[in-house]
């Protein structure tokens, strides 16, 4: 689905045209790139585990970034925003005082929508039925909490929930993606992780039944260099030129 995106808009960064392009060719002529983290091993310290690794086939997932913060990806096309509860009902589980099925976000070919199934209320105002939400507007849930709606890039479906409020999700993340075709990281502010110290931009996104990483040049998966992209597999350890994340499958 992101290949079909990438192949039929034009302008859509150069990250975007380089994924489409002739990756063995640009690579040949380019400069090999050293992959560091503050907090990463080295390659001979992240070698191949002795268990075999699983695929990433969870519908929700961590991002660890080293420095930036961690990031909790939703890729179902609803969620359910709550209070988290066993049996668990909430895909985005947040510590609050709210109803276990507060509200739910939905995404179709226009956009986002919020369907309230408690009190809520978007820029202040409170929401009675199914309703848009833009980016930049503020999402509320009873009385405090607090969340700003953000699609960074107009040519991308995926979204990005901000905390305004002072709560966090159970585990606790300092943001929420909403991915649909694609997740941009980067240092640019129209990624969906932004990520300061990262020296270009890199693409997750679903192919076949699998996750796949794009960059431009040098990447390392799981202590295995590759070039151009690779296959994201449950808690595998990224190591991108100027940034590392690491990916928790969840339940």
């Amino acid at each position: 689905m992101a290949a079909n995106l990438l192949t039929e808009t034009q302008g859509f960064w150069p990250l975007w045209r380089m994924v489409v392009g002739n990756w063995r060719t640009q690579n040949a002529a380019a400069t090999r790139t050293g992959l560091v983290s503050a907090h990463a091993p080295t390659t001979a310290a992240m070698s191949t585990p002795s268990i075999p690794a699983e695929p990433l086939n969870s519908p929700r997932f961590l991002i660890w970034a080293d420095n930036v913060g961690a990031y909790l990806v939703c890729t179902q096309s609803s969620v359910v925003l709550g209070q988290p509860a066993t049996p668990a009902v909430a895909d985005i589980p947040i510590w609050a005082d709210i109803s276990r099925r507060h509200a739910i976000l939905h995404r179709d070919r226009e956009g986002y929508l919020l369907e309230p199934a408690r009190e809520t209320f978007l820029d202040g105002k409170p929401v009675q039925a199914i309703t848009y939400v833009r980016h930049g507007q503020i999402i509320q849930l009873g009385g405090s909490v607090r969340l700003r709606f953000c699609k960074p890039h107009p040519l991308s479906m995926s979204a990005r929930l901000e905390w305004v409020s002072h709560h966090r999700t159970q585990p606790a993340t300092d943001g929420i993606v909403l991915l649909a075709e694609a997740c941009i990281l980067g240092p640019a502010a129209a990624a969906h992780i932004v990520c300061p110290q990262a020296r270009q931009e890199a693409v997750i996104y679903r192919q076949g039944p699998d996750w796949q990483i794009r960059t431009a040049g040098e990447l390392q998966i799981d202590g295995k260099t590759l070039t151009g992209k690779g296959k994201i597999m449950a808690n595998s350890r990224i190591l991108l030129p100027g940034a590392s994340l690491s990916v928790e499958p969840l339940s």
